[in-house]
């Protein structure tokens, strides 16, 4: 490989490992502004299924994907320096989950371990986008049926009938008015489908909260507080190396931008990074299943360390904007 670009690769992971115990020292390492650890955070919200490992999936899917053209087709690779940007997201939350594993959580992040935000209010995974609300909300209705009997879950079935009666009345309304009429339609009916994902995302808030406070009360509350605290421990060297070759894609990835040299080769070399990189999420969701091996546990673990590094984002976020 390039002599320039090795020295590019681990003169920039040092850079970072000297700075990985301090989340927003190690953003700035990472090149990740205030607004791009909010987009992260973003996606962390959004992993609803496999939490902190479909968030890493994605990081990965998000850069290389696009990329895939530009290995045989050096035009635009000024997009290049975008996939630099999302994989630092990559960098700074692996690093994040090494931090947690290893127990070195400032007091201030103590307090969010414990279930409260920045702003003191305790934070549901309540999903943004109406799809992954939707499913989550079908997932927590699967798990848990005795809920559509409680308020909150009455609330839920009766919005989502009005909210699939809508949904309906607007497929039928678009295909028989002019074409000039559709987009103030959609504005209508945008603001009513809104209003109905608002009452139902609280309802689903309201009925996780109770469950979490439920769980607690059963011996089965926060993950992280029950599992194997050892085990988890011994994850420390896993999340470095995940964080290492995050941090290499990245190099990479800003040294074809600069150089522009022989980036055809380059490019294709990062096929053995991400596959190392997907080895070692197979190993991670192993880990998972043999700390927290019952049920939905292992996928309950896996989105608890999302929500955890979600909150140290907007945290971390929050302090930039001051600097």
């Amino acid at each position: 490989m390039n002599s320039e670009l090795e020295h590019r690769i681990s003169g920039d992971w040092f850079d970072l490992r000297e700075v990985s115990t301090d989340p927003v020292a190690a953003a700035k390492a990472a090149g990740l502004s205030a607004s791009l650890l909010q987009r992260e955070a973003d996606e962390l919200r959004s992993s609803v299924e496999e939490g902190i490992i479909e968030y890493k999936t994605s990081v990965l899917r998000r850069v290389l994907a696009p990329l895939a053209s530009l290995a045989y087709d050096s035009r635009g690779l000024d997009s290049v320096m975008d996939g630099a940007a999302t994989t630092a997201g990559g960098i700074w939350a692996s690093l994040q989950q090494r931090r947690i594993a290893s127990g070195r959580l400032t007091e201030a992040e103590q307090k969010t371990k414990e279930g409260e935000t920045p702003s003191g209010k305790s934070d549901v995974f309540a999903p943004s986008n109406p799809t992954e609300l939707l499913r989550a909300v079908q997932r927590l209705f699967a798990e848990a049926p005795e809920k559509r009997q409680e308020a909150a879950g009455k609330m839920i079935l009766l919005q989502l009938k009005q909210y699939h009666q809508e949904m309906e009345k607007l497929k039928e309304l678009l295909a028989s008015i002019p074409e000039e009429k559709r987009g103030a339609l959609k504005e209508n009916f945008a603001y009513r489908l809104r209003d109905i994902l608002r009452k139902v995302g609280q309802g689903y808030a309201t009925l996780a909260e109770k469950e979490d406070s439920d769980g607690g009360q059963k011996g089965t509350g926060p993950m992280l507080e029950r599992i194997d605290k050892k085990t988890f421990t011994s994850m420390t060297k896993l999340f470095h190396k995940e964080a290492e070759l995050f941090s290499r894609i990245r190099s990479t990835l800003l040294f074809v931008a600069d150089e522009r040299f022989r980036s055809r080769q380059i490019l294709l070399s990062l096929e053995g990074t991400e596959k190392e990189l997907h080895d070692l999420f197979e190993k991670e969701g192993q880990y998972y299943r043999t700390l927290a091996p019952f049920g939905e546990d292992a996928r309950r673990l896996g989105v608890e360390i999302a929500v955890r590094i979600r909150e140290i984002a907007l945290e971390s976020a929050e302090a930039l904007t001051k600097e």
